[in-house]
């Protein structure tokens, strides 16, 4: 009699537990309640760091020290070969300077190819690297430790550059994000 009970408490159980679309709420202690974190500065797109400030990421120091817009007539004027922007879009130089935080006999690299910007849209533009003539383009190579790199990053967008992030993305490291502004 005592088994067919309890059987019978399992079987009730089971048909409330199965088929409930609302999870259970298991209740804890206040001690093992832990606080959620906003990510850090440069972080996340949601979180970039301010135009300015330096972010470390892997072995680099990244920050944005200065954005040029619009600058059609640069790029135009540093060779007849630069395409023209289509209707409604600007070139934007932005300046980026990278600091390699190795030891001085250790090096970094960069080619510009790991930076692109990102629009409000969450679409993620790349920069113009076949752009010709334009004065302190930046020029990818390899950097030793305690060096700075610096030099233009030249895009093409549509609208405000304070509408973009910088992202920063290595083939086997982190990411970074900056604001333009």
């Amino acid at each position: 009699m005592r088994v067919a009970g309890i059987a019978i408490v399992a079987v009730v159980a089971s048909l409330l537990a199965c088929g409930r679309s609302t999870p259970v709420v298991v209740p804890t202690s206040p001690e093992a309640w832990v606080e959620p974190t906003q990510p850090a500065l440069g972080a996340s797109r949601f979180s970039p760091a301010p135009s300015g400030t330096a972010i470390q990421i892997d072995d680099m120091s990244l920050s944005v020290t200065e954005v040029v817009f619009p600058a059609d007539a640069l790029v135009r004027d540093g060779s007849f070969l630069n395409p023209t922007p289509e209707a409604a879009s600007d070139y934007v130089l932005v300046g980026l300077a990278a600091t390699c935080t190795l030891p001085s006999d250790s090096s970094c690299r960069l080619s510009g190819l790991e930076f692109s910007l990102v629009d409000t849209a969450g679409i993620a533009h790349n920069p113009r690297l076949w752009i010709a003539g334009v004065p302190g383009k930046f020029e990818g190579s390899e950097f030793f430790g305690g060096a700075t790199k610096s030099g233009y990053l030249i895009y093409v967008i549509e609208g405000d550059p304070a509408d973009y992030i910088l992202k920063y993305e290595a083939l086997f490291g982190g990411e970074a994000y900056l604001t333009l502004q």
